[in-house]
């Protein structure tokens, strides 16, 4: 199907069309509900989908898809099945994307450019799109790319694991809790999210000799170790960030992203990472990770479909 950008349809703007086209018109130039019922009608009389032969109709979730009344009774009338994808997915899951929209770009690239070259000094008006069009289409609308797009898409041969890990990176910036008020966020300690402490396997002070020293579980209540002082050598200076702290830690200091040179003043001790905070030796920064220092930006709000 074609559609226009205009108010009236005159036949001279399907010369050239791909054999068994349609055309349609409105002011928008977009898919509308009654344009895709018009399509629709188009698609029953060409898939002939039956009981034993029924039809899927990959979608995406536009409005004149999903809201269509008209559309989706009239599917469940004719054994058509319709599924419309997720949001922001139709480049990875829709085999119409994946295997014959890029294709078809490129050769109307070329069918345009070769057009301008044989006709200088002409400009392309919407009488001439049609004829460029089926150029392009002719090359793209093949069997083999199609059946490429169904494979690319993991939709047949059906395979699950066609995507990694990798691919839903991109979702992480809109990804939201389900409920942000009944979620209970781990107990923090000195600006680290920590899991409880159970079974601590400790050095025993009882055991004089290395060769057969053993280690004793011992079991910590973690309300008392939020009030253990760390035990400082000689050698060590107690700063403010070693006393102390509170659970409730302020989200701006566990996203601090530098460390000062001087850290004998308590504005600047107080970013000190935990691993300094607490005494251990400079190297043990594996409390830290990426996500507290640089966390992923996130969504403060849900997204406005567009109508």
């Amino acid at each position: 199907m074609l559609i226009f950008r205009r108010v009236r349809m005159k036949m001279e703007l399907m010369d050239g069309a791909p054999p068994g086209a349609i055309c349609a018109c409105n002011p928008s130039g977009w898919m509308k509900l009654d344009v895709f019922s018009q399509w629709f009608d188009h698609f029953l009389s060409h898939a002939k989908p039956t009981a034993d032969d029924p039809a899927l109709l990959i979608l995406d979730g536009h409005l004149s898809h999903s809201k269509n009344l008209n559309v989706v009774l009239k599917a469940r009338d004719n054994h058509v099945t319709i599924l419309c994808l997720p949001p922001h997915c139709t480049h990875k899951l829709q085999p119409l994307d994946v295997g014959v929209m890029y294709p078809l770009s490129v050769y109307h690239n070329q069918a345009l450019e070769k057009w301008m070259n044989n006709n200088p000094g002409r400009v392309v008006t919407v009488f001439q799109i049609t004829k460029i069009f089926t150029e392009a289409y002719l090359k793209a609308a093949v069997p083999l790319n199609s059946m490429n797009g169904f494979n690319k898409t993991g939709i047949y041969p059906f395979n699950p694991d066609i995507f990694t890990n990798v691919d839903f990176i991109a979702a992480e910036t809109t990804e939201m809790d389900v409920d942000n008020d009944t979620i209970e966020p781990p107990i923090s300690i000195l600006g680290t999210s920590s899991p409880p402490l159970e079974n601590v396997q400790i050095p025993s002070p009882q055991a004089s000799n290395p060769e057969t020293e053993t280690l004793q579980p011992l079991q910590v209540d973690v309300q008392e170790s939020l009030h253990l002082t760390p035990q400082l050598s000689p050698l060590q200076t107690p700063t403010p960030m070693m006393t102390q702290q509170s659970p409730q830690v302020p989200q701006s200091s566990r996203q601090a992203s530098s460390f000062p040179k001087n850290t004998s003043t308590p504005e600047s001790s107080e970013r000190l990472p935990p691993a300094l905070a607490v005494g251990l030796p400079s190297t043990s920064f594996g409390v830290v990770t990426p996500r507290e220092v640089r966390p992923t930006p996130k969504l403060e709000k849900e997204r406005v479909q567009d109508e």
